[in-house]
């Protein structure tokens, strides 16, 4: 029924398997109801239409859950012991991560608690103990296991979470634990960037992409977010500094919307980095040399740079002016 309604309602490839699989899945949960399923699938499109994201990924799926009715009660929410709360932190932090999963194994689930309890410098548990968490969120309807006749060892137990957290549990968990005297101890945005690294190498290792080759420890990371990563160029090229703004997914382009935001960031990212030149300019995506991820650079405008020539003749998005406003 949904491959039938998806085929009618939306364009060619814009509706995955894994988009298609978590509402048959959800669906099958509501005794097959195929009228949830259509509701589901409908509320879905809208809310990638409403972000402009190109794909209906399993993340719009949660929102359309969540929008429907609420299946995570905060009370059962306030049940749950610390590690139990650590953990589904560590799990809601995964599917942010990767709206177009549907899907997370217990062994990535895993990994993602272990950053947090490191982030709260506190031991994790065993795996046997998370075993025992993934059955208790289950039963509460947080999360929704799935049987695979064949998978490999690290897909042995495959879970979903049926719809989005209450977004005020994952923005305050962190002052909920606070409360009861864990602070964080390490970095946010490095120990998230080992993470991140981390599942992207497991999942797609590529040779020339900035991200999967990326070593933690030397590199310069200016920025980052959900989306972006802003870091120095492994060729400076002559210049001072060279940096440019990464998007985080395999993929050549991206929503308007990201473009926008992206642009914002490495201006104000810009401003610090080049706070020794007058001026820097953003460079159209056709200089750039990286194929495996969306990307911009921006770079001082200095003659003896070794590709002075290419940025002259390259075009230029936006010229920043550190003595005024920005110039477009």
């Amino acid at each position: 029924m949904a491959n039938d309604r998806v085929e009618l309602a939306f364009k060619p490839l814009t509706v995955p398997e894994e988009t298609i699989d978590l509402i048959a899945e959800l669906a099958s949960i509501e005794g097959g109801n195929a009228r949830f399923a259509i509701e589901l699938l409908w509320r879905a499109g809208k809310y990638a239409d409403a972000e402009d994201l190109g794909v209906v990924l399993p993340e719009c799926v949660r929102k359309a859950v969540s929008s429907i009715f609420a299946l995570v009660k905060k009370s059962d929410l306030a049940t749950l012991s610390l590690h139990e709360k650590l953990f589904l932190l560590g799990i809601a932090r995964f599917f942010k991560e990767n709206m177009d999963r549907a899907y997370a194994s217990l062994t990535e689930a895993e990994k993602a608690y272990a950053i947090i309890c490191e982030e709260f410098n506190v031991q994790p548990h065993t795996h046997t103990q998370l075993w025992k968490y993934l059955q208790n969120l289950s039963t509460l309807s947080i999360v929704k296991k799935a049987f695979q006749q064949q998978v490999n060892v690290e897909e042995q137990h495959l879970f979903t979470c049926r719809e989005r957290l209450p977004t005020n549990w994952k923005e305050n968990s962190p002052q909920f634990l606070k409360k009861k005297g864990l602070t964080q101890t390490v970095q946010y945005n490095k120990a998230h960037m080992h993470l991140f690294h981390h599942i992207l190498q497991w999942r797609q290792k590529l040779a020339n992409c900035p991200l999967c080759s990326l070593d933690l420890q030397n590199e310069k990371i200016f920025y980052q977010d959900d989306s972006f990563i802003v870091l120095r160029t492994k060729n400076p090229k002559g210049h001072r500094e060279r940096i440019m703004i990464v998007y985080k997914r395999h993929q050549h382009t991206i929503p308007y919307k990201a473009y926008e935001h992206a642009l914002t960031i490495l201006s104000q990212i810009g401003r610090e980095v080049f706070n020794y030149a007058p001026k820097f300019v953003i460079l159209d995506t056709t200089f750039a040399s990286i194929n495996d991820h969306w990307h911009l650079v921006a770079s001082d405008l200095d003659p003896k740079s070794d590709d002075f020539d290419q940025i002259l003749a390259t075009r230029w998005i936006k010229v920043v002016d550190n003595m005024y406003a920005d110039q477009t």
